[in-house]
């Protein structure tokens, strides 16, 4: 079976956004996937970013998410 494109999203706290309306002083790093030692020693399929945010007042994390576009070899029913 071909492989068929997936999306794999996580985030955990706050988002920029949310803190941002906040009133929140933030930090903001981001990177491509494929630019990171993960999207190195897996090369194809890792299209999408990792971000952290910060706040920037108290040297704390306060949110990260990843977003990413790779390929699953699963079929119907979710079986490989």
């Amino acid at each position: 079976m071909a492989p068929s494109p997936t999306r794999k999203s996580a985030a955990s706290s706050l988002s920029q956004a949310t803190a941002a309306e906040r009133g929140t002083r933030l930090w903001v790093g981001s990177t491509q996937i494929p630019d990171s030692a993960r999207g190195w020693i897996h090369k194809a399929g890792n299209e999408g970013f990792i971000k952290l945010v910060e706040d920037a007042d108290r040297g704390v994390l306060i949110g990260a998410n990843s977003d990413q576009l790779g390929l699953s070899r699963r079929g119907a029913g979710g079986r490989p």
